[in-house]
Parts: C-alpha cells; sequence; structure tokens
C-alpha cells in the first residue's frame, strides 16, 4: 500500500481542516491577518495527511492559471541535476570545469578547479552575488561564469548568487543534448501532470538555453511539486527520484545568517536551492511571495503565490507560523460547525478586488457626473458615472472614447482597454513569457479584468488586472462636492514607487 497522496489527474482527495488537525479558525485567522496587513496573495494550498485541507484561490485567477514562481524554480533546476545523478550521467562531486569543459576561458582563477556541482547547488561557489548580473553584459554566459575571479575558495561560504542555477539549468543540455525541460517532462512533469512554462535565455551564445527565473506553474501544480518532496521523491505509488538523493535537498548544508542579517526568513540555513523554516523543514523561496514549504515533521505541503514586497514576504512565513504551524494537532480534532461554514465561504468569495462595498449609500449623488481633467500626460480628458444596475464608466483618452465595465462582490468583467491609461504603462514583465500568445497560450490582446468596490461612502475603487501581468493596477475616484480626484496606482508592487509614482488628478465636475 502506498503512502503517497493519491491523484487523477488534476483531482485530489479533500479533508475538512479538522480530520489533519487544524482548526478552521487557524485558516481564518491567517486570512484575517494577510488582509490586515494589505498583502495582496493569489493562492494558498496546504496538504495534509494526503488530503488537501485548504484549496483557495484569488479570482480571477484558477487552480490553472501559469504563474510566474521566481528563484521558487531553483528547486526544479535541482531536481533536473539529481535526475542525473540518479541516472548515473553525473555527480555532485563533479568538478565544474570539467561537466562544462567546452566552455574554459583562456584564464581561470585557480580556485576554479576546486568548484563541484554540489557548490553550485549550495551556492558556495565563492563568486561574488553580481557575478550573475556580470554574465548577463557577456555573449557567453557559461564562459563568463568560469572566467570570473572567485572571492573565497569554493565550499566555505554561501552567497546568495544567480549564476550557479543558471549553469544548474544548463546541465541537461551539455549531458544529454535535451534543454531543462525536455529532460525533466517524462521523469517529473508528465508523472505529476504538471506544465513548465519557461522561455528561451538570452545568452547569445546558446540561445536553446533556457531562462531559469522565467519558469511558470499553476497554483495546482506548486503545491504538487511541494508534495514531491514531502512524499520522498515517490508520486502514486512510483519511485520517480530515489529518496535518498530527494532527502538531500532540505538538510541545512550551509548557515546563512551572516548572508542576510536584516532579513530573518532567510537565517535558517540553506539546502540545495532550499532555505530552511525558522518553524522547522524547508522552502523553494522565490521572489514576491511565491513558496512551496515542505514540513516533513508535520507531515504538510503547502505551497503560495503572491505579488508582495521583500519586508511582506517576512510578514507571510510569521503569519503562517503563528497561525497554522503552532496550531496543528497530532490528531483529529473537534470541528466548529461556523467556523468550517465561514471558511469555506471564504474560500468561495476569495479575489484580488478591492475591499469595501459593492455600493454606496450616496452613489445616487454622482451618477449621471462628468469630472472633466485639465491636460495631463496621460490624456485623461474626463470621466463620467453611472451606477444604475452595476459601475460603468465612460472614459474620453487622448479623445478616444472607452466603456469601462466593472464587475462587483469580487467578480471581474472583462474589457477591451485598460481604463485611464495605456496599457503600455502598465505592463510589468512578471507572468511568462514577454509574449504571451508564444509561452502561455493566451490570444494576443489580452483583455483588461476590472473590479470595482467602494471602501468608503466618497471613494471608488477599481482593480484592473490581466492574466499574463501578476500586478493589481488600481484606480481610486474620491469624490466631494466641487471636485473628483483619481490616484492611478500602475506600479507592480503594491505601494507608492519614487521610480514609478502614482498619478494623481484633480479635476471638476461638468453638467
Amino acid at each position: 500500500m502506498t503512502n503517497d497522496m493519491i491523484w487523477e489527474g488534476n483531482r485530489y482527495p479533500v479533508a475538512a481542516p479538522e480530520e489533519v488537525g487544524i482548526h478552521s479558525r487557524s485558516f481564518l485567522e491567517f486570512f484575517d491577518r494577510i488582509r490586515e496587513e494589505r498583502i495582496e496573495l493569489h493562492s494558498f494550498h496546504l496538504i495534509r495527511r494526503k488530503k488537501m485541507a485548504l484549496a483557495c484561490v484569488a479570482k480571477p485567477f484558477t487552480e490553472n492559471s501559469p504563474h510566474r514562481i521566481y528563484s521558487a524554480a531553483k528547486g526544479i533546476q535541482c531536481l533536473a541535476a539529481l535526475f542525473l545523478v540518479q541516472e548515473g550521467k553525473l555527480s555532485l562531486n563533479d568538478r565544474v570545469v570539467d561537466v562544462f569543459k567546452d566552455y574554459l576561458p583562456d584564464k581561470m582563477d585557480p580556485k576554479m578547479g576546486e568548484m563541484t556541482i554540489y557548490h553550485l547547488l549550495t551556492m558556495t561557489n565563492g563568486h561574488p552575488r553580481t557575478g550573475f548580473y556580470e554574465m548577463r553584459k557577456s555573449d557567453n554566459w557559461i564562459k563568463s561564469f568560469l572566467s570570473q575571479p572567485l572571492l573565497r575558495q569554493p565550499g566555505t561560504e554561501f552567497e546568495y548568487n544567480n549564476g550557479p542555477p543558471h549553469l544548474a539549468c544548463c546541465l541537461p543540455r551539455v549531458l544529454t543534448g535535451q534543454n531543462m525541460i525536455e529532460y525533466l517532462t517524462p521523469r517529473f512533469f508528465e508523472p505529476l501532470g504538471m506544465v513548465d512554462l519557461c522561455e528561451t535565455c538570452l545568452d547569445p551564445a546558446n540561445p536553446t538555453d533556457l531562462e531559469p527565473t522565467t519558469q511558470c506553474l499553476s497554483p495546482l501544480d506548486f503545491v504538487k511539486f511541494a508534495l514531491f518532496f514531502l512524499q520522498g521523491g515517490s508520486w502514486n505509488g512510483k519511485q520517480l527520484l530515489r529518496s535518498d538523493l530527494c532527502n538531500l535537498v532540505g538538510k541545512r548544508h550551509f548557515p546563512t545568517k551572516h548572508a542576510s542579517p536584516d532579513v530573518l526568513s532567510t537565517q535558517y540555513g540553506f539546502g540545495l536551492f532550499c532555505y530552511g523554516n525558522s518553524f522547522g523543514g524547508y522552502r523553494f523561496h522565490g521572489g514576491y511571495g511565491q513558496m512551496a514549504i515542505v514540513i516533513p515533521e508535520l507531515d504538510i505541503a503547502c505551497a503560495y503565490m503572491a505579488n508582495i514586497t521583500e519586508e511582506d514576504n517576512s510578514k507571510i512565513l510569521d503569519i503562517f507560523d503563528s497561525t497554522i504551524v503552532r496550531g496543528c494537532f497530532e490528531n483529529p480534532v473537534a470541528q466548529c460547525e461556523e467556523d468550517y461554514r465561514k471558511l469555506k465561504e471564504l474560500v468561495s468569495n476569495y479575489s484580488l478586488s478591492p475591499y469595501g462595498e459593492p455600493k454606496s449609500e450616496r452613489q445616487g449623488e454622482w451618477n449621471g457626473k462628468t469630472v472633466v481633467f485639465d491636460p495631463n500626460p496621460q490624456g485623461i480628458d474626463s470621466v463620467s458615472f453611472n451606477f444604475e444596475g452595476g459601475i460603468k464608466l465612460d472614459i474620453i483618452r487622448n479623445g478616444r472614447k472607452i466603456e469601462a465595465l466593472c464587475g462587483q462582490n469580487g467578480d471581474w468583467i472583462p474589457n477591451a482597454d485598460y481604463p485611464l491609461m495605456d496599457a503600455a504603462s502598465s505592463e510589468s514583465k512578471v507572468i511568462k513569457g514577454y509574449v504571451p500568445a508564444k509561452i502561455l497560450g493566451y490570444e494576443p490582446g489580452q483583455p483588461w479584468l476590472l473590479s470595482a468596490a467602494w471602501p468608503a461612502d466618497n471613494i471608488l475603487q477599481i482593480n484592473a488586472r490581466r492574466m499574463d501581468l501578476m500586478c493589481t493596477v488600481s484606480q481610486t475616484f474620491t469624490f466631494s462636492a466641487e471636485t473628483a480626484s483619481v490616484r492611478i496606482h500602475y506600479h507592480f508592487l503594491p505601494g507608492n514607487s519614487p521610480v514609478n509614482p502614482d498619478v494623481v488628478l484633480v479635476g471638476r465636475y461638468v453638467k
């Protein structure tokens, strides 16, 4: 009898949280804290005891929406190396200069000869943190990596560097002729029913190599990835990767406190392309809040996706620890029907729409009003408001009329145009590829999805999203007796940015 959680395609066994020893109240507290901190959480999945205890995806995303995972993808590159080890094509003790012997530069630091594949996977290669940026400036990234001087002996000290994962990504091609995705597809992706979307890289010398930071998984595939490690490399009763290799990943191979003294969440040691957790286990840690968490001692696999600052990265891990991890019981617990009902309602209604009410008691004061703006760089001439039966805006921008229909109660309505600024001003290259139709399967000219709410009686916020972008673009109207102002936020991350500041315009009503 297998100890694995059994999947049938993307269908999985589920359980009420209490059945696996977690109170529904713990999850409610988690989401309450997330909302209090204004954290833009896109999805949250938690598996315990071979059951999905919570599966929550924020509208308009779905469980199958591609989402960039940033540095959490390093775990996939590590898997490629470990499968090569399992097949006898590689050893963790192999020297980097031997594996990449066809890329040796004319001059090398003598210490380079001591660097092994293990040193790459533990980021103890000895390069400065800036080494990857030097690689990107060159016409041959691998040769650039090998030609850079080392600050220290390989294997002596951890220092975060994106050069090693790029070389790890190249290992399958160098040793088998297949790129990383091609190599892992029959060994990992197909058995798990996963799809990994990744762009070719920018290395002029090796254009078929993949750029590892561009990898995208769906929320559901992301938690499968965490579960694979929790199950020690086994899936649906079949051992895909030897358990000894799989279990090697999460060991704390090198300390990290010296490397990140100001970031508490990364001070608990480094495994093979993963960080140790303060609360036990380890995680594949991606920028802007992409986390695949494995806690063997609690039999938990968890994955969440987000769009948050580095400060909020630490906050969400602390919230997860204090509400869910510390609330785990060994055995099932009694269920509070009211809490369980509230949790199911939360999951059903969870959305990236604005916080607030679908209607305002005062919206009639501005229904039918038109606000005109002085000439501005954004070309916004006027906005007319119609609140009868929904929320509709008629916008004149650069002399062209744009109709904006907004969803309410957490729902989203597709629109052909972004309401207040050109789409190019709002794009962040965040969900790969940069050509959505090519990489993600989306049609060209993705619609803008609009959702609106009233945070206060005189404030209307409209959030705009595209499925090939990770960021929410917001426009907030504040109405007063004589004027109406709008604040447009289109920076990649939450909060105003000095590099890309919010746009604020004040207009006046006309009859």
